[in-house]
């Protein structure tokens, strides 16, 4: 019934352009119009605009990807040494006590090692405490690395908890003690 008032099909026709009143447009605006009108006039523009956008549009991303991830590749600056890896002499005066401190993380390991160098063999304390407050002796009952003094020993402390630790060495004798300490800080963190 409705169909007898529908023209013969006929083969497919390009779309038209979309109509635009470019008198309505500021005058700047007229001539990119004209050339964006254009680019869509027939099915080959429009390919051609189409394919280009997406050359674009990858190259781009590519550009962006590469500009992200190129310095952090070629960056060839060290991280700040921990103040915990070292490997140094110590001196220690008669009746005292010296030592290293540092933040450590849970689960993160200080390994090595300390040697008397002179007197030879001379014992000294080795003592791990956390930060705190407190006198000498409350601070001292907080030790978390407890041995017998000696002149030479491996390190292998494991925080149990992040905070600031401090690495003791206490010369009990009365003559100065001279110490080789060296220590390396693990962190248990993959790498970034």
């Amino acid at each position: 019934m409705g169909d007898e008032t529908l023209p013969p099909a006929q083969g497919a026709q390009p779309a038209p352009p979309p109509a635009a009143d470019a008198g309505s447009l500021p005058r700047p605006l007229r001539p990119l119009h004209g050339a964006f009108l254009w680019a869509l006039s027939t099915p080959g523009r429009r390919g051609f605009y189409y394919n280009a956008m997406r050359l674009v549009m990858i190259v781009g991303m590519l550009g962006l990807v590469t500009a992200v991830i190129l310095p952090e590749i070629t960056n060839t600056a060290q991280p700040a040494p921990d103040p915990l890896t070292v490997a140094k002499w110590l001196s220690i005066a008669p009746h005292n006590t010296t030592g290293l401190s540092g933040r450590v993380d849970g689960d993160d390991v200080v390994a090595g090692n300390f040697t008397v160098a002179s007197p030879h063999g001379q014992a000294v304390a080795f003592d791990v405490l956390p930060s705190g407050n407190g006198n000498w002796s409350e601070r001292m009952s907080q030790n978390l690395y407890p041995m017998h003094p000696t002149g030479a020993s491996p390190v292998t402390f494991t925080a149990a908890y992040t905070d600031w630790y401090a690495f003791l060495w206490t010369n009990p004798s009365n003559s100065t003690v001279e110490l080789y300490v060296d220590l390396s800080y693990l962190s248990s963190a993959p790498p970034a």
